[in-house]
């Protein structure tokens, strides 16, 4: 970053790459939307509530402008191992992260194999 006066110039990469990210304020969620519509690729963006709070309709606005967006329900999954939660998932991607060892070390091999079909199996149902 350069500063010029009242100008400052960021140098950057060409392109950005979708990638699954969550959202934890409103002006962050936002901005991360707007760089989603701009990259190559999807993006899955969670933790919704801020940017619905602040921007109503979001989805269907930008669409109306030419937005390639859309909106996926996705149900929330509660693990319970031995009568305790040991894990809550919004997304394929954020399951498989924590089921690979980040913090969701409770589960074995098979366990992991099947919860992942169901998420498998759900999103093929919705796309």
């Amino acid at each position: 970053i350069s500063v010029d006066g009242n100008t400052a110039t960021i140098e950057g990469i060409d392109k950005l790459k979708g990638c699954p990210v969550k959202s934890f304020d409103l002006r962050a969620g936002a901005a991360m939307v707007m760089a989603a519509l701009m990259a190559e690729g999807t993006s899955e963006i969670t933790n919704l509530k801020y940017i619905d709070r602040g921007y109503e309709c979001l989805e269907d606005k930008l669409v109306a402008l030419g937005g390639d967006i859309k909106r996926i329900y996705v149900p929330l999954v509660i693990f319970v191992k031995n009568g305790k939660v040991v894990g809550t998932y919004e997304s394929l991607p954020a399951f498989q992260e924590r089921a690979n060892g980040n913090g969701f070390t409770q589960m074995n091999e098979k366990e992991k194999s099947e919860l992942s079909k169901i998420y498998e199996n759900y999103f093929k149902k919705i796309n």
